[in-house]
């Protein structure tokens, strides 16, 4: 049996998403075409009617995914699961040089926790082979030191958003000094849409190949560039549609994972566009050429560059204390310091939740910061097919 439809009936026999829809599915055939498609709305809270009862929970990993609303889903796996998904993915990276996961590395985070417990005290730390960066604050001060830090680590990789690294790399533009990593030996970009002319900037400035990861919190790694500089589907370990929608005249990037077995994802559209390409290449998988996806924001906000996901965190903080209080939200800069918060009403919407709300943003911005609330019960999405959460309004008043 291939991987395709092993993963098939393994969902149609132990998930009950599947289970429930086996009529359907078997219907229509059964195969791949006969299985529902899903969005991240089918999964946000509802994550156990997508597990496998093969596996107890309690020996699963987890992490958690923001997506186009911002609502965090949490997307389980296997330590088998994880291990087959991880191989492909530095065989990749073997590509541009032979690197290991003992070797050290840099990263940019958001957040970093320790059990239950949110730890945020240091923007830049070290642990074991690790250099940690955090994204949610660029101003020149703290990019002075993270190039400081960075040379005195001096990893054989780093990992990061291109907007994070363009903007490091502009600040060394800026200053007219190199930066001196002898061991990098690449660059690679994720979670967010990233241009060849921005990778090919952040290559010029680092003097390193720059690589472009395409993947998901859910899946994992979908594509990965070859040195040629094309994006090729690891096909291993995800199959890749792409749905033409009604209307939209865009090709909705659809994926189909071949080694979450805890936690099967079956035709599930991410949000992002995109299309198949034809080019001679000896590297392996389909090409494919995406033309929409999440984009890094920063906003300058008391004379300091600031990463909108300073917004996301404060909902995904709320959402602990007041699960399904927010369906989908969106933050608008309306002035310097004034923002507006557009948000449609969860399931278990709580008036007190805003107060929160208000309250962790203070706690982030300081009382400078002049935030409104306002209800609605629809937000446009942007030209790429996602909802953005920050949006920069100043122009448009």
């Amino acid at each position: 049996m291939g991987k395709l439809e092993d993963i098939l009936s393994h969902a149609i026999g132990t998930v009950p998403f599947y289970i429930k829809n086996k009529e359907y599915i078997l219907n229509n055939g059964g195969g791949l075409h006969s299985y529902p498609i899903i969005n991240r709305n089918d999964i946000c809270g509802k994550e156990n009617e997508f597990l496998s009862s093969r596996f107890p929970v309690n020996s699963l990993t987890h992490q958690t995914t923001s997506g186009s609303t911002g609502i965090p889903v949490k997307c389980f796996k296997s330590h088998s699961d994880a291990t087959r998904s991880g191989r492909l993915l530095w065989k990749c990276r073997n590509w541009f040089g032979k690197v290991y996961p003992n070797d050290k590395y840099a990263i940019f985070f958001l957040r970093r926790f320790n059990t239950d417990r949110t730890i945020n005290s240091s923007p830049c730390f070290v642990n074991g082979n690790q250099l940690n960066l955090s994204v949610l604050d660029l101003s020149p001060e703290r990019l002075e030191l993270y190039c400081e830090a960075l040379e005195a680590f001096n990893p054989n990789w780093i990992f990061g958003p291109p907007s994070a690294l363009y903007y490091l790399a502009k600040h060394i533009e800026k200053r007219k000094w190199s930066i001196n990593i002898p061991n990098l030996k690449f660059i690679e970009v994720t979670g967010e849409y990233s241009d060849t002319e921005q990778r090919k900037y952040i290559s010029s400035v680092f003097k390193c190949a720059v690589t472009n990861m395409y993947g998901s919190k859910e899946i994992w790694v979908i594509a990965y560039s070859c040195p040629n500089g094309h994006l090729h589907i690891v096909e291993d370990n995800v199959i890749v549609e792409f749905l033409s929608t009604e209307n939209s005249g865009r090709n909705e990037v659809v994926i189909t994972g071949l080694n979450n077995y805890a936690m099967p994802i079956i035709r599930y559209r991410i949000g992002d566009t995109g299309k198949f390409v034809d080019h001679h290449c000896l590297f392996p998988g389909r090409i494919i050429e995406l033309s929409g996806g999440r984009i890094g924001q920063y906003f300058l906000y008391n004379n300091k560059t600031l990463s909108t996901s300073n917004f996301y965190m404060a909902v995904y903080d709320l959402h602990r204390k007041y699960p399904g209080t927010i369906a989908q939200f969106q933050f608008r800069q309306i002035g310097n310091a004034d923002f507006e918060f557009m948000y449609i009403p969860g399931v278990n919407f709580q008036t007190g939740s805003l107060n929160y709300l208000e309250e962790l943003l203070y706690n982030t911005f300081g009382n400078m910061l002049n935030i409104t609330f306002t209800c609605t019960d629809f937000i446009p999405y942007s030209s790429s097919g996602k909802l953005s959460y920050f949006v920069d309004a100043r122009n448009q008043q």
